[in-house]
């Protein structure tokens, strides 16, 4: 499939989603699934989809798109016809799980479903008084949000609808109580978006917003909180409060049962476009639904921050009164590797913090006991590895808080044994999509609390009032944004007056990635060789180094020539001795994939020498990382090396527009034993926004040779033993946002330039 790797995009969860197909019937197998942005009217671009043999399958009211199913051998044609009109495919949205433990023996996967014995929930009223007398039962997903001295004043969220584009419902659980104001379903599979069959995920993130549930845990999960959190049990009894619980939830379900499926993004912005519609009616006339918050716990790549459909639909929101908030994404911990729409000027972007009585509960209930101190000694609360961080590539800074992500409660998972009825089940997960309903629902608060203000407001109050030193890791600004989400803090400035009415003011960005970090951020850019001593790494704590990879690189070596632990090997972590956590990042901006594109992810506990060939490029993110799981602190030394040779002069150049092919011939004569080819452009990943353009070989016999299609830049294929004959070379432009770049293909026959 072309692009395969871009398809491959992610929902920020840690665990898997379900399928999504679309309302409307698939069609064709030979057509192809697309969006195409266009100015209004849509006319002109409709009537030559229709022209094509095409059908338009919707045309968006707040982004300038059409989504359209087009026959495959039209689609050529078509991108001529429609000129500058930008056409990619509809790309999947999809769930990928992240192994949370880099693989350690014995360590549990974040995802746990374990029984309790049935309950009932708080009652309205009591809340309040509750949350006064109670502080220990928020410690699980709140600690330091001071979000039980906002319930204490009487704001649980009542009046309130916060929209979650997400799975749907499963209804039997306590927790949700009445909560479902309403919903709708974008799959089409029947099931609705309330059904005991829907996938989890939706659910889990739901009660994180609204959860009202007192649970008696049973057998390990209970000793385990009873070990490390005593102050969260009321006579053996686990009260699930969401954030807002008094709020309500409208469901939009854009993601089915089979999570290998996804969802496809047409399919994610009719959801979005929904909420604004709905909100719109509703301050028109009164008729809609008053939405307030909309929660967005998934996240694709984008090749423009801030201008993507996704990013766009989230703005459209914002203008209408809805706060979006959005996961930052599950890609970290190298830097520039936030996901859309998180990377929007508009939505609050969320990471994911990781509290040590979290971590520990959740190790222990999985494991044995005692298990969870060996597991994380270090007892301050962390900026979790997974989490995405900042800034984007235009150098606006994400994410703008963090919250809890990492083993948080809540419920709608089952166990494999009742997977469909268990409604007094508490499940455990990871991920920032379990950080962003944390701030949606406080979101919700500061709406209840002061109706008046503006979304942007309230998006600003949030986005400001963090609290850093809450952070015990020597995290950063590009880590955790402001803090750990402050709802009190947040509260106050709401309600003095003073919350920002405009979003912030950003500089117009440099098309140059280099630039825009150096004016954003204090991160170090090395363009050569260089040699760094990193001094004292708390555990968890992060330092990038951003290695400039030149055209011409053929390796890049990556070497730590020492690693030396703060304190004695018997002091250090017991079941892992302390070490690092490395990360070499390619130079490929946003989050790619499930978990980012990682040459390197290795625990070393020794010197270790890497090398990457052949690399992006751009901005190479080289992580160096104290272990999450050190007792103390931790320092090395690291070298990086490069080799760089002159590129030959090129074969073919040009410019080449977006959506454009270019066919050129090449000869190759018999007994030729390797053939090389190289396709460089000017917007690579160095550049704001990146241009995708693929090569693409046709062979005089055979299969076609799409090894040259990807996400790489520049894109390399060597082909040993090619058929002699007459070639064409396809140099694609798939997806270039400013409309038009410069090229070069480079091709050599065993070693022999090509001129």
């Amino acid at each position: 499939m072309k692009k395969q790797q871009y398809r491959i995009v992610w929902l920020l969860a840690i665990l898997t989603l379900g399928v999504v197909s679309s309302a409307t019937p698939q069609g064709n197998a030979s057509a192809e699934r697309v969006l195409i942005r266009a100015s209004r009217p849509f006319d002109r671009v409709t009537a030559a989809v229709q022209a094509a043999g095409g059908r338009v399958t919707h045309q968006y009211k707040y982004v300038d798109a059409i989504a359209a199913e087009v026959p495959r051998n039209a689609m050529t044609s078509l991108r001529q016809q429609i000129g500058s009109a930008a056409m990619v495919k509809d790309i999947i949205v999809s769930a990928s799980p992240v192994d949370r433990t880099h693989g350690r023996k014995g360590a549990g996967s974040g995802t746990l479903s374990l029984d309790a014995s049935s309950g009932a929930a708080l009652p309205a009223t009591g809340i309040s008084s509750f949350a006064a007398t109670h502080p220990g039962a928020y410690v699980l997903n709140f600690a330091g949000t001071r979000l039980d001295e906002v319930h204490a004043l009487g704001l649980t969220g009542a009046g309130t609808i916060v929209a979650v584009i997400d799975s749907g419902i499963r209804p039997q659980f306590i927790g949700l109580g009445n909560s479902i104001v309403g919903g709708e379903d974008f799959v089409g599979d029947g099931l609705g978006y309330s059904n005991v069959y829907n996938d989890p995920h939706g659910t889990f993130v739901a009660g994180l917003i609204t959860n009202n549930a007192v649970l008696a845990p049973k057998s390990r999960l209970l000793k385990a909180i009873s070990d490390y959190a005593p102050g969260a049990l009321d006579n053996g009894a686990l009260t699930l409060l969401g954030a807002a619980p008094e709020s309500q939830i409208y469901a939009l379900r854009v993601f089915g049962v089979n999570s290998s499926a996804g969802a496809r993004l047409s399919v994610v912005l009719a959801a979005m476009e929904r909420v604004i519609d709905l909100r719109a009616a509703y301050n028109f006339d009164g008729s809609g639904v008053n939405i307030a918050v909309c929660n967005m716990s998934y996240g694709v790549t984008t090749l423009e921050p801030g201008a993507s459909l996704l990013d766009e639909a989230a703005d459209a929101m914002l203008s209408v009164g809805v706060v979006p908030v959005a996961s930052a994404g599950d890609a970290g911990s190298a830097t520039l590797t936030a996901s859309s729409p998180g990377s929007s000027r508009s939505a609050l972007a969320v990471g994911a913090s990781s509290a040590a009585i979290n971590e520990r509960i959740g190790e222990e209930a999985g494991n044995k006991v005692g298990f969870g101190g060996l597991f994380r000694p270090f007892s301050g609360t962390q900026t979790a590895w997974f989490s995405s961080r900042g800034p984007n590539a235009d150098g606006r800074l994400t994410p703008q808080v963090v919250a809890s992500g990492v083993y948080n409660f809540s419920q709608g998972y089952c166990s494999s044994a009742n997977q469909w009825n268990c409604p007094d089940t508490i499940s455990l997960n990871s991920g920032t999509s379990f950080s962003a309903p944390i701030a949606s629902g406080i979101a919700a608060l500061l709406r209840e609390a002061a109706p008046g203000a503006t979304a942007t407001e309230i998006r600003n109050a949030l986005a400001l009032t963090g609290r850093p030193s809450l952070l015990q890791d020597g995290s950063g600004t590009l880590d955790r944004g402001a803090g750990l989400v402050d709802a009190l803090g947040a509260l106050q400035l709401v309600l003095s007056g003073h919350a920002p009415k405009q979003l912030p003011n950003n500089p117009a960005p440099n098309s140059d990635v280099r630039i825009n970090i150096k004016r954003s951020t204090d991160l170090q850019i090395f363009s050569g060789a260089f040699t760094q001593t990193i001094n004292g790494l708390k555990p968890g704590q992060r330092m990038d180094l951003l290695f400039d990879v030149k055209p011409g690189t053929s390796l890049v070596t990556v070497a730590l020539t020492q690693i030396t632990p703060a304190l004695k090997p018997a002091d250090q972590n017991k079941l892992y001795g302390d070490g690092l956590f490395v990360g070499v990042h390619s130079a490929k901006t946003s989050a790619i994939g499930a978990a980012g594109d990682y040459l390197v992810n290795d625990l070393p506990r020794s010197p270790v020498s890497y090398a990457i060939a052949n690399p992006d490029t751009g901005l190479m993110r080289i992580s160096i990382n104290g272990d999450t799981v050190n007792a103390g602190a931790i320092s090395t030394t690291v070298t990086v090396t490069a080799a760089v040779a002159p590129l030959p002069p090129a074969t073919a150049s040009g410019v080449i527009h977006h959506g454009e092919t270019l066919s050129i011939p090449l000869h190759v004569p018999p007994g030729v034993g390797r053939a090389d080819f190289l396709l460089s452009w000017t917007g690579d990943w160095s550049h704001y926004p990146v241009s995708d353009v693929d090569l693409i070989l046709v062979p005089p016999a055979g299969a076609v040779n799409m090894q040259g299609v990807s996400l790489a830049a520049p894109e390399r294929v060597s082909i040993s033993s090619p058929p002699a004959g007459d070639w064409i070379m396809q140099v694609d432009g798939f997806n270039i946002p400013s409309g038009q770049d410069q090229f070069a293909l480079r091709v050599s026959l065993d070693g022999v330039p090509v001129n």
